[in-house]
């Protein structure tokens, strides 16, 4: 009798004890489920080992609501989504392929979350991103569609922001002052500035007049405020400066003349069409020689073949050979100010100013400047039409298009990549038709080649000899 005591003494705690680590088990799994609020703090206390996105493989588990989302570049690694609470508290997702989640969620989804969260440091100071990795090793789920971006609860800003702001909705109320050279609008609020990315969803907006702005705090070369929609921005004061008088037309010719001596002037503002300090232009009947609309640019020529880089509006429709009118901003890009290089451009893309598509045109080819071994690719024609015959010796290592002129075997000038052109046979003779300009090439974030280039529109401005 003794013995069966013990014996079921013996099974009793052997149930409790397994009972207490199946019950612990559970708990480290419950654990493992954290409000937005508490991952953000675990990220921040784990920072100098969670310092990567595979520096551990612990899956947590969050809710939030879709506040800003970009999720349809083919390289997972630069898409991302912007989660928040409900009161506002934020994360960034992160490693998003383009297949799993383009298209498959609306700003203000409820989603739930599981991922590997790590803290992402840059190489400028006080710059840190708040992350979950999700693709890996995670998933999204949708729990509510349209629950609602709690606008209401961001948080008022009073100063510059940083990183406690990053992946939180914040408001602010300032004058629009500019845009920068990527088109990012400045703000000024109170004694400091605050800077709209230039991928939000805006409304039109006046130089100087005053808005409210709400959206979520990301970074992108420093912290930035992304809008996901226009009616997050509202006007509260508009400017009260006298309405710009009409524009006379310029040449492109004329235009390229005042880039030039604001460049050599280094006048502020030139470097970035600042609306506060570049005036307007107006350029008339000018043929789009070079069709990059899809990404934001065209390269436009006047009848005496001389040309300029004009960025606009990605959704407008234009093609190759159309004929434009646009009013913008001059300014210029810096290439090598070693060597004086730079880019003639012209901004059609803010507010106010207008790209205007007339119809048909002809590319003035018999006004293209004739490129020689005297006469190489440069700034004397850079943006201009040109013409040349050289021998096709294949592509260099970064795959752009090398013709020799004087049959050394040397490439003399380049094609850039991206050109439309037709299938080549090394060691023919061709003539190519297009426009100059620069080309700098990149492999991670290091400049490792660059040089004027010329921009080919059409195959059919290739010619075989």
């Amino acid at each position: 009798m003794k013995k069966s005591i013990i014996y079921l003494l013996v099974i009793l705690m052997g149930v409790f004890l397994l009972s207490g680590c199946l019950t612990k088990e559970k708990m480290g799994e419950e654990n493992n489920v954290l409000s937005l609020l508490e991952l953000r703090n675990k990220i921040l206390e784990n920072k100098d080992v969670w310092n990567n996105y595979d520096s551990h493989t612990t899956v947590y588990e969050t809710e939030g609501i879709i506040a800003y989302q970009y999720v349809s570049n083919s390289d997972p690694t630069k898409n991302y989504i912007y989660i928040v609470d409900e009161n506002g508290n934020g994360l960034k997702l992160t490693y998003l392929k383009a297949e799993n989640h383009d298209g498959k969620y609306n700003i203000g989804d409820k989603i739930k979350v599981k991922g590997v969260p790590y803290y992402k440091t840059w190489d400028y100071p006080n710059i840190y991103e708040l992350r979950m990795d999700v693709d890996n090793l995670g998933e999204i789920e949708v729990l509510e569609t349209n629950f609602g971006v709690p606008l209401d609860k961001a948080k008022q800003l009073n100063s510059e922001l940083s990183g406690n702001d990053f992946g939180n909705l914040v408001k602010f109320t300032g004058k629009y002052t500019s845009d920068d050279n990527y088109n990012n609008k400045k703000f000024e609020v109170n004694n400091f500035e605050v800077i709209v990315d230039s991928h939000s969803t805006l409304p039109d907006m006046t130089p100087n007049s005053t808005y409210t702005i709400k959206g979520i705090v990301g970074q992108n070369y420093g912290y930035r405020v992304f809008v996901s929609d226009s009616s997050w921005a509202t006007v509260v004061e508009l400017s009260q400066e006298q309405s710009q008088p009409t524009i006379e037309a310029s040449t492109i010719a004329q235009i390229k003349q005042e880039i030039k001596e604001n460049y050599d002037l280094k006048t502020d503002g030139w470097n970035s069409g600042d609306t506060s300090k570049v005036p307007l232009r107006k350029i008339e009947n000018a043929v789009v020689a070079y069709d990059g609309s899809n990404y934001g640019y065209v390269y436009a020529v006047s009848s005496d073949g001389t040309g300029i880089y004009i960025k606009m509006d990605s959704n407008i429709s234009v093609n190759l050979g159309d004929t434009i009118e646009t009013i913008g901003r001059p300014y210029y890009t810096e290439r090598d100010s070693q060597n004086g290089y730079f880019e003639y451009r012209f901004n059609t893309t803010r507010s106010g100013e207008s790209f205007s598509v007339l119809g048909n045109g002809s590319i003035p080819w018999d006004k293209a400047d004739h490129l020689t071994m005297n006469n190489l690719p440069g700034m004397d024609n850079i943006g201009n039409l040109v013409i040349f015959e050289g021998k096709y010796l294949g592509k260099n290592d970064y795959n752009h298009y090398k013709f020799d002129l004087n049959d050394d075997g040397i490439g003399d000038i380049f094609i850039q990549k991206y050109s439309l052109m037709p299938a080549l046979i090394e060691n023919n003779i061709y003539e190519i038709k297009g426009v100059v300009s620069y080309y700098t090439d990149y492999v991670n974030n290091e400049k490792v080649d660059e040089g004027f280039r010329i921009y080919v529109g059409d195959s059919a401005f290739v010619t075989a000899k």
